[in-house]
């Protein structure tokens, strides 16, 4: 078999594994710094609907496109090279939505929110433990549980809750899955004829609407 057809018998494989079903989404990464990254997951046929509607002013309409978003930062400690998880949200796209965190972290390494974790994503941190591999966490001051600063980091430390302190790994299907969706919005702006322009009022779009899908997914 030659290698590209062999990776992409593994790709699809991990993908079946992993079940993920990217399927008429794209994605945008809206933010891409040394120190933060962020996507928008959105359905296809929705935008393509309501780009008309968007390049007349109406730019609210495209909240009904958005189906996740995920913002991941470099923390201040070392955490093991993790990158934190500070805001997600994907409706019944959890797993997929994670899977771009993971593909964006530089490392393939991520860590829950160091401040507060919702009840939502805490039970996904949970599940994560007994799914990928992990490495706890080390205390920011003595006593220390091990030698190297590396993996010393802010934790939780609280009963019960000692999935919160692991840096979690990505498990290889995240960064081919992550890319299909990238890929798939590039599809989109060649198929509908958009200029740099125009892609760039559906990014700055998109990206507007990120806390409003967040707190319309979790409202208090």
């Amino acid at each position: 078999m030659p290698k590209a057809s062999l990776v992409e018998a593994v790709y699809r494989k991990l993908l079946k594994e992993a079940s993920i079903n990217v399927t008429g989404l794209a994605a945008v990464q809206t933010s891409d710094t040394g120190i933060k990254k962020e996507a928008v997951i959105y359905d296809i046929a929705t935008l393509e609907e309501m780009l008309d509607q968007i390049f007349e002013g109406d730019e609210n309409i495209a909240l009904g496109a958005v189906r996740g978003i995920i913002r991941i930062r470099r923390p201040s400690n070392p955490c093991d090279g993790a990158w934190e998880v500070v805001l997600s949200a994907g409706p019944g796209i959890g797993k997929l939505v994670y899977g771009a965190a993971y593909a964006m972290s530089p490392s393939g390494k991520l860590i829950p929110d160091r401040m507060s974790v919702s009840v939502d994503a805490e039970r996904g941190w949970k599940r994560a433990q007994g799914e990928r591999t992990s490495k706890e966490l080390d205390f920011l001051y003595p006593p220390h549980k091990t030698p190297e600063k590396e993996d010393d980091c802010r934790r939780h430390n609280e009963p019960d809750r000692e999935f919160l302190d692991r840096a979690y790994v990505a498990q290889g299907w995240e960064t081919g899955m992550f890319k299909s969706l990238l890929n798939a919005h590039d599809e989109m702006v060649r198929r509908n004829g958009l200029s740099p322009g125009e892609e760039l009022s559906i990014f700055d779009t998109l990206k507007d609407h990120v806390i409003e899908f967040f707190h319309s997914s979790y409202p208090e």
